[in-house]
């Protein structure tokens, strides 16, 4: 079978790929499910549970400049399964926990880690195996997340009133193992065509923090941290908040299985948008955002069970803009040559925004009581994050880049000169001195021979 860019081994890493974000999307998205649990296990504890359970997700994000670093160095395989018995490691080892702390190291920290190394090794394959159908590739594996959600949500449900909160840790880190066949598929490789382009790149040692002097590439991460922040809450409080609408926790998976869908067809439909060259992704990411964040903010409005379906359906379906094209638009920012890197600083900001989101969330329902609150922070910063993603679209349009370039070229150029006329000055000065002693010299040379 053809190993090279769009070809037939390209369809056989996608599908892979894809069955990677089914399982990581169970284990990371279901933080909402497992906070119902682990409240019933350990206790209530608002704020520490709801960290606790966005720590997956958090290190998931977290780990990715890891993996970038270990994708660079090692390849991707290495990467895939490295993460992959990480993961595994950390679901079995929840197994013997008997109090809430330790799963902060184990469920939260390893587990997560395991699986952002996994994560990074599977988009930079993709980048790697496509090129004319790679802002199709990844929307399809990010559908793998949904599938995942909707899939784990009642199985873990069903796990724990059958085998209790242990047996579904154990399980879970068995599952996990799947994941190792799956990464042996990442066979390395270069297009060819790329790597004539780009000299050396296999040598990378670490990821290129000079991105971060790209404004536009700021405002993007900054971006995606406003939009994590807005999603933690709204997955941690969604399956609680449900409950005070009619659904009980043997069906609010339904709730899931509507944003579920939702956002797998969202994702069908916008990565088909955004392969067409009359489609600004950019621009397309922006209203998505701010589209989401309204219907986050109108969650508290409608206290009905169908309203609140109807909802989670919409923020699934505008929502899926963070999985499908997140790599279209960061390798629209910054390239072919740095997009791992890109990827690898992307990601840290999303957890940051996820690791505030949870403890955030748990705090305003503890000060004030209600899930509201919650909600319309969510929303606030869902729609704060559309502005910052709209900035490298205007940058573009506009030239602001350009204009501080401008300045600053400038500036330069007067220090420049200023240095330059400072220099003049301080050789004109020592040529006069070196006149004057010339001519002492001659003084004192013919005074000699005067006498």
């Amino acid at each position: 079978m053809e190993s090279g860019c769009d070809s037939g081994w390209s369809w056989v890493v996608l599908t892979c790929v894809l069955l990677s974000q089914v399982a990581m999307g169970g284990i990371c998205l279901t933080g909402g499910v497992m906070y119902v649990i682990i409240e019933r296990q350990f206790g209530e504890n608002p704020v520490g549970n709801f960290w606790l359970c966005a720590m997956p997700f958090t290190m998931w994000f977290l780990s990715p400049p890891l993996g970038s670093f270990l994708t660079n160095r090692y390849g991707y395989r290495v990467c895939g399964l490295v993460g992959t018995c990480a993961a595994s490691l950390g679901l079995m080892l929840s197994f013997f926990v008997k109090h809430r702390d330790p799963l902060f190291a184990t469920y939260g920290f390893l587990t997560g880690f395991g699986l952002g190394i996994h994560y990074t090794s599977g988009y930079a394959a993709l980048n790697d195996y496509f090129d004319k159908y790679k802002v199709l590739a990844t929307g399809i594996a990010s559908i793998g997340n949904n599938v995942g959600l909707v899939a784990f949500s009642k199985l873990i449900s069903v796990f724990d009133r059958r085998f209790s909160f242990s047996g579904t840790m154990l399980i879970l880190g068995g599952l996990m193992l799947n994941l190792c066949p799956l990464s042996i598929a990442f066979i390395p490789r270069r297009c060819t065509q790329k790597v004539n382009e780009i000299k050396g790149l296999d040598d990378k040692k670490c990821i290129n923090i000079f991105l971060l002097k790209n404004l536009s590439f700021v405002s993007w991460i900054i971006a995606n941290f406003f939009t994590n922040i807005s999603l933690s809450i709204y997955f941690l409080q969604l399956p609680a908040y449900s409950i005070q609408t009619g659904f009980t926790e043997e069906n609010f998976s339904i709730l899931w299985l509507s944003y579920g869908v939702s956002n797998i067809v969202g994702k069908v439909v916008f990565s088909a948008l955004a392969q067409s060259p009359r489609v600004n992704t950019i621009v397309l990411y922006t209203v998505c955002l701010a589209t989401s964040g309204l219907v986050i903010g109108l969650t508290p409005v409608l206290l009905t069970q169908t309203g609140v379906l109807v909802l989670t359906g919409c923020v699934g379906f505008f929502s899926c803009v963070t999985g499908a094209l997140i790599a279209a638009v960061t390798f629209e920012i910054v390239g072919f040559e740095n997009f791992a890197d890109g990827m690898g600083l992307v990601m840290p900001f999303k957890s940051f925004g996820n690791l505030i989101g949870g403890p955030l969330g748990g705090l305003l329902l503890s000060s004030t009581g209600t899930y509201s609150v919650s909600f319309y922070t969510a929303g606030s910063s869902m729609l704060l994050a559309s502005l910052f993603v709209l900035y490298p679209e205007l940058n573009k349009r506009f030239g602001l880049d350009t204009y501080r370039s401008k300045r600053k070229l400038k500036s330069e150029l007067r220090v420049e000169k200023n240095t330059v006329a400072a220099n003049t000055c301080e050789t004109e000065a020592l040529t006069q001195r070196v006149i004057n002693i010339d001519i002492k010299s001659r003084k004192c040379i013919d005074e000699c021979i005067n006498e």
